[in-house]
C-alpha cells in the first residue's frame, strides 16, 4: 500500500510499504527517512546506515544511495521530502532565533551530516502528526506545511544536540583534525548501531572508524560523554523499548534479540534507564493503546 500527498509547494510525504529487495535512490530534495518496524539500510557509497524504529536519516539534495531491505516481512516506512526553496525559506524566517538554531544555520553549506538521529520527544509527535495528516481524505496543506517547519525546528535541535554539542567536546587545536576525528566517530557510532545485537570487540570498532583502539576509546568518550560499551548499553535499551511497543515479543525474546546477556541485567538496566520494568513499560503501552 502505498499513500502520498503532494503539497502546492512541491514538498511531498510518502507512506508505503516496502519489501525484500534494493532500490536506486536519487535524491533532489533534503529527504527524511522513517521506519516503523524492522529494519532498512541506507548503502551511500561504501557506507552503511541502519534504520530502526528508534531513529531517522535525512539525505540531502544530490544524494545518491541504495536502499535495501533483507527481511522477510513488510517494512512499514514515512519518507519526508522538502524543496530546497521551503528549507532555505526556513533558514531565513523567524523560527530560526534561538542560539542553538543559529548555530546551524551559521553552518549551514556543510549540513546536513547524514548519519542516523533519535526519534523521540517532539520530532517523534511531528512525524505522527505528519503520518495521521496523510491518512486524512482532507487536511489543510496550511497546517502541513506548520508541522513541516516544526519538523525543520525538531531536527536543527537535535543537529545541535547530537552533532554540534560533540564535536565542540573535541579539544583539538586545528579544525581540519577535529572535523576529521568527529567524522570518524560517526563511523564509530554507526558500528555499533548496526551491529548492536552481535558480540563485537572495540578493535572491530576501531578498524571501521579507522582509529586506533585507544585514540578511539578517548576521543569517543570525550566526544559522547559515554564509552563505546557505554554507548552500546544505550543502543540495546532503546531497541528493546521498541520491540517492547510492538507487543509481539516475551522479556525473555527481547533480551536475546538486543544482545543482553541476561535477563537480570537488562530488567536491571532498563529500570535505571527508564524509571519502570520492562513488564511495567509493556503494561503501560497496553493501558494507553486500549484506553
Amino acid at each position: 500500500m502505498r499513500v502520498y500527498k503532494e503539497l502546492i509547494n512541491k514538498n511531498l510525504i510518502v507512506s508505503h510499504t516496502t519489501y525484500k529487495g534494493e532500490i536506486d535512490i536519487s535524491e533532489e530534495n533534503y529527504s527524511f527517512k522513517i521506519i516503523f518496524n524492522g529494519y532498512q539500510d541506507f548503502l551511500i557509497g561504501n557506507r552503511e546506515i541502519r534504520l530502526y524504529p528508534d531513529s531517522f536519516v535525512l539525505l540531502a539534495p544530490g544524494t545518491k544511495c541504495i536502499s535495501r531491505v533483507d527481511l522477510n516481512e513488510q517494512i512499514k516506512t514515512l519518507s519526508i521530502s522538502l524543496t530546497q526553496n521551503f528549507v532555505e525559506d526556513f533558514l531565513r524566517s523567524s523560527h530560526m532565533n534561538s542560539n542553538s538554531l543559529n548555530t546551524y544555520k551559521k553552518q549551514q553549506n556543510q549540513l546536513p551530516i547524514q548519519t542516523i538521529y533519535p526519534l523521540k520527544g517532539d520530532m517523534w509527535f511531528t512525524i505522527i502528526n505528519l503520518k495521521n495528516q496523510l491518512i486524512r481524505s482532507e487536511c489543510s496543506e496550511q497546517l502541513v506545511n506548520e508541522y513541516l517547519s516544526h519538523l525543520l525546528i525538531n531536527y536543527y535541535r537535535l543537529y545541535y544536540q547530537e552533532v554540534q554539542q560533540k564535536f565542540d567536546n573535541l579539544n583539538f587545536v586545528r579544525s581540519t583534525t577535529k572535523s576529521e576525528i568527529f567524522n570518524r566517530l560517526i563511523l564509530a557510532k554507526e558500528y555499533i548501531s548496526n551491529n548492536y545485537n552481535r558480540k563485537f570487540k572495540i578493535e572491530d570498532v576501531a578498524v571501521a572508524s579507522c582509529l586506533s583502539t585507544t585514540h578511539l576509546m578517548r576521543t569517543f568518550k570525550l566526544a559522547y560523554g559515554l564509552s563505546t560499551y557505554e554507548y552500546l548499553t544505550q543502543v540495546r535499551l532503546s531497541r528493546s523499548q521498541a520491540l517492547l511497543r510492538t507487543g509481539k515479543y516475551s522479556i525473555n525474546e527481547i533480551v536475546m534479540l538486543v544482545g543482553f546477556e541476561s535477563v537480570s541485567s537488562f530488567i536491571s538496566l532498563f529500570k535505571a534507564s527508564f524509571n519502570h520494568t520492562p513488564l511495567k513499560f509493556k503494561k503501560l503501552l497496553q493501558q494507553k493503546s486500549s484506553a
